[in-house]
């Protein structure tokens, strides 16, 4: 693959770092810190990826993790593993759970079902997805909702499954759902139907692919890839139907060519790459006039093969990586987002064991870095934003998997957050973009100087964390920060 090295503008450097400003102003078309961007995966395998043991007990310590994660919205039973799900197979007494295929295709008890779903909703006081199998009937999807109708109300505080989501990857060769989107119009236009015949509420969402957007080597795994969307959205208003929502996924890189500190930069730029194409996807579908909310259901780290994804999901990399993904969709207007995934799941939950790609000792469980985003930002969530306008030089990267020459971003991205109350400042959620550089970061509120009184590091060890010094903020390399200014 080609690797072109962009240059960095010419900026002015000074003994604390390259120079950045951020202006900040009030913005009442700002938007808000949406809590629902959040969410998270959960597989039916593995009893819930874990957080369930033999005999239908809680794993408590795994409970408590996702509690603290504070997820508000949680996405099930899986991805590829939702497209050969079969619902009624996970109801009923011990003796009465049927199997299912797991990833590699073994078969697996369904001990973590539909009720369990409802159960651990209560409990982790989250709101639920649920992404329908697209190769069963309408009906069965039917049955689905009208069962978690009748069961729901009995936790307390009633488990509800607001969102639900007609496939996964279908336009995914390698996905058990795979199909023409002309054949996906269809199915869909069946299974909204009666949904919707259960419960006019309910909010039925179509997929869209956004991930490879026009870049051409994907055209053996994604053969639509350049028509899906407009198949889909077009087939669907020919229908008279309005999708409730739309589903997309996003990982990056998918590959790893480079070296470590070069697919460290470019990984690090990749969530500007991703909010450029999920902003191109919402302006078509303003466009073809079917505006409607877009969640990303799915998105992590993901690179070439398990080695190096439990590598790179394991650097601390995925902290910054993280906390700049979900800025993003903040900034492009995202809906809601479900983490892949929240526990376990190999080298993909926020909580899971540290370091088993080694094969040099057991594995110890814990967070991941990217956890660090989820439990800092929490008080945060649901916060005003802050018109934000970076000035800022272009960030240095070789081009790799989804990330091409041709891609121009910042090397720091920023948002900001409105005072709580009177006699509070403003507060900057901002990312160092680059690998090697230390940025001196000053910024201005409605049009005078703002002064900095703490600065948080978001990612570990906080040693490597932002710095106040001489009225600007250091922000070292892959620094990942939360910073608050005086009133």
């Amino acid at each position: 693959m080609l690797r072109v090295l962009l240059p960095i503008l010419a900026f002015a450097a000074t003994a604390l770092g390259v120079d950045v400003t951020v202006a900040l102003r009030d913005d009442p078309e700002a938007g808000v810190l949406e809590p629902s961007l959040f969410g998270g995966n959960l597989q039916w395998i593995e009893r819930g990826d874990g957080v369930m043991e033999d005999g239908a007990l809680w794993n408590m310590e795994k409970l408590e993790a996702v509690r603290r994660l504070r997820p508000p919205l949680v996405r099930f039973p899986g991805g590829a593993l939702a497209s050969a799900y079969d619902w009624e197979r996970g109801v009923g007494g011990g003796a009465q759970r049927g199997t299912g295929s797991d990833a590699p295709g073994g078969p697996q008890t369904m001990h973590f079902g539909t009720l369990e779903y409802l159960d651990f909703l209560h409990r982790a006081g989250a709101e639920g997805m649920i992404t329908l199998n697209l190769n069963k009937d309408p009906e069965t999807s039917a049955g689905w909702l009208r069962f978690v109708k009748e069961m729901g109300p009995g936790f307390e505080p009633a488990s509800a499954v607001p969102w639900w989501e007609v496939g996964n990857e279908s336009y995914l060769r390698t996905d058990p759902s795979f199909c023409t989107a002309e054949e996906y119009v269809g199915r869909f236009a069946g299974h909204y139907g009666r949904l919707k015949a259960v419960d006019r509420e309910a909010r039925v969402g179509a997929i869209l692919e956004a991930n490879f957007l026009g870049l051409p080597w994907v055209k053996p795994i994604i053969p639509e890839n350049d028509s899906w969307n407009d198949t889909v959205i077009e087939g669907l208003k020919a229908r008279g139907i309005a999708a409730d929502f739309y589903g997309i996924h996003f990982y990056a890189l998918f590959d790893a060519d480079l070296s470590h500190r070069k697919n460290i930069q470019t990984l690090l730029v990749a969530p500007a790459v991703i909010g450029d194409k999920i902003a191109r996807l919402r302006r078509t579908l303003r466009e073809r006039g079917a505006d409607a909310p877009v969640f990303v259901t799915e998105f992590n780290i993901f690179m070439k093969d398990p080695v190096t994804n439990w590598k790179y999901c394991l650097d601390p990399v995925q902290a910054p990586y993280m906390m700049d993904m979900l800025m993003t969709f903040a900034q492009t207007g995202v809906r809601g987002a479900c983490v892949w995934s929240l526990l376990g799941n190999w080298n993909f939950g926020l909580y899971g064991e540290d370091y088993p790609y080694t094969m040099k000792k057991p594995g110890v469980s814990g967070y991941r870095p990217g956890a660090e985003a989820y439990m800092k930002l929490a008080d945060y969530r649901g916060r005003e934003m802050l018109a934000t306008e970076i000035d800022a030089p272009d960030a240095r990267f070789d081009p790799v998997g989804i990330v091409t020459a041709a891609d121009k971003m910042k090397v720091m991205n920023a948002v900001g957050l409105k005072p709580r109350a009177p006699g509070e400042g403003p507060v900057l959620l901002v990312v160092n973009r680059s690998a090697g550089e230390t940025l001196a970061l000053r910024c201005d509120w409605n049009g005078r100087g703002a002064v900095p009184v703490a600065a948080e590091s978001v990612a570990r060890p906080p040693a490597k964390g932002p710095k106040i010094a001489k009225g600007a903020v250091t922000l070292p390399p892959m620094c990942a920060a939360i910073i608050t200014y005086a009133p």
